[in-house]
């Protein structure tokens, strides 16, 4: 199942994921591996602000499987 989500980071420790279904869980990561945000998403979009700075990993899941990952550094 090929999925096509877009992680993209927008500035001010705020980051955008599109192509979510509803349900989704969005997950962000600190640098040290350490569970900083859990979400479920409502819509298509969301717009999540970061609780940590740095280096993240921003992970989506779909019915326990792993659709979308990326590391990237925020600002």
């Amino acid at each position: 199942m090929k999925s096509d989500i877009t992680i993209i980071p927008s500035g001010n420790y705020h980051i955008l994921i599109k192509g979510l279904k509803q349900n989704d869980i969005i997950r962000i990561y600190g640098a040290s591996g350490v569970l900083a945000l859990q979400k479920q998403a409502k819509s298509d979009t969301e717009l999540l602000r970061s609780p940590v700075n740095g280096t993240v990993a921003v992970e989506v899941t779909r019915g326990r499987k792993q659709i979308g990952v990326k590391k990237t550094a925020l600002k």
